[in-house]
């Protein structure tokens, strides 16, 4: 993928609810393969239908492994309130303390996500 559809990817990993759809996106961006399944109607890892895909927008596990090497976590936090007292969660990747990429969004496992999209779109250039 190119930087500028890495960041759009990364953008709406921060604005759009999770969904299995949007997982599958991101997995494809960091390069692996997934595919959907008419039977069972689901996206699954790799070329067989025996392993779903761990959902990065979900679990910081899955959101952890986006991050490329050579990447590390300079911060994460929450932040902010509303009258109904939603937070949003921060998260900076640094490399080799002068590249910064951040995420933002409603849950930690989104806001890394969006962090590793957008350090994958700086190591692609301006493609």
């Amino acid at each position: 993928m190119t930087r500028v559809e890495l960041e759009q990817l990364a953008r709406r990993v921060e604005t759009e609810e999770p969904s299995e759809e949007l997982a599958a996106a991101v997995w494809r961006a960091a390069g692996r393969a997934v595919h959907f399944s008419t039977v069972y109607g689901h996206f699954f890892a790799g070329t067989n239908s025996d392993q779903p895909i761990t959902d990065p927008l979900r679990s910081l596990d899955a959101a952890e492994a986006l991050v490329p090497d050579g990447w590390f976590t300079a911060d994460v936090y929450q932040f902010g309130s509303t009258p109904i007292g939603a937070l949003h969660w921060r998260c900076y990747l640094s490399r080799e303390e002068t590249e910064h990429v951040k995420g933002t969004s409603t849950t930690e496992p989104r806001a890394r996500t969006a962090a590793a999209l957008r350090a994958r779109a700086m190591e692609a250039g301006d493609d």
